[in-house]
């Protein structure tokens, strides 16, 4: 009856004789262009996909304004459907063997826009007011060598902790952690918020319109920027014990 694709290799679009619906997850490409390879063919795609299809799913409304405001579809095109998480089923948690017992935690992918080097550097700051914090990672891969390189010489290789881990297990850091850090400068939606609100974690965001639109007042956030904001709201966190009970109910 109709065709939805789950990415955007337009393979198909001279031989689609059914309706086309396409799910685009955000416009980062498009908005930030400097932090993406010029070869790379995937505005292309995207931009063929959106100017083919019958129908777009954008899963936030500031994905649905990116939309508008680089392409020339019609608004009425679009549809704004949220991602979610189970939130009926009870949460399953697997402790990780040998995680610190304080830590700020860091998920997914630390390349370019993700914002993980001024966040390494706020934490630089912050660990050497706190010599027992340390900084736990996920996801993303193994930090490769120009990352380790880049945090020897903040001398934080050896505070910095990077796990593989399973759901559960991803849970349990989210649980555990003293707060979750997601210093990206863009995003589609965000669906790590989710699950560490699902968590019972205290949330630091970057001040993104994407990020104020799903987590609202239940985070805190800083500057995007601004690595300085960062470093005072980590200070906030730390050293009020009202607000991290506040920001975890």
């Amino acid at each position: 009856d109709l065709f939805h694709p789950t990415y955007y290799d337009p393979y198909y679009i001279p031989y689609l004789k059914r309706p086309l619906v396409i799910t685009i997850h955000d416009m980062t490409y498009e908005r930030l262009p400097e932090y993406f390879w010029a070869e790379d063919s995937l505005t292309f795609n995207k931009r063929l996909n959106i100017e083919r299809a019958d129908k777009i799913i954008a899963i936030s409304e500031t994905t649905k304004r990116d939309l508008l405001q680089f392409s020339n579809v019609d608004s009425s095109k679009i549809e704004v459907i949220y991602h979610g998480i189970d939130i009926e089923s009870p949460l399953k948690v697997k402790a990780v063997e040998n995680a610190p017992e304080t830590y700020i935690l860091y998920v997914g992918d630390r390349s370019g826009f993700k914002n993980f080097y001024l966040f390494a550097m706020a934490f630089k700051v912050i660990s050497e007011q706190y010599p027992e914090l340390k900084l736990v990672l996920s996801g993303g891969g193994s930090l490769a060598i120009g990352e380790k390189e880049f945090l020897r010489n903040l001398r934080l290789l050896d505070k910095v902790i990077h796990y593989n881990v399973e759901d559960q297990e991803l849970n349990a850091l989210y649980q555990n952690c003293l707060a979750f850090v997601y210093p990206s400068l863009h995003e589609g939606f965000g669906l790590p918020i989710l699950e560490a609100f699902r968590a019972g974690c205290l949330i630091i965001l970057s001040d993104t319109p994407c990020f104020r639109e799903v987590a609202e007042d239940a985070a805190l956030y800083f500057e995007s920027m601004n690595v300085d904001s960062l470093i005072s709201t980590l200070q906030q966190v730390i050293q009020d014990s009202t607000l991290q009970r506040k920001m975890t109910l």
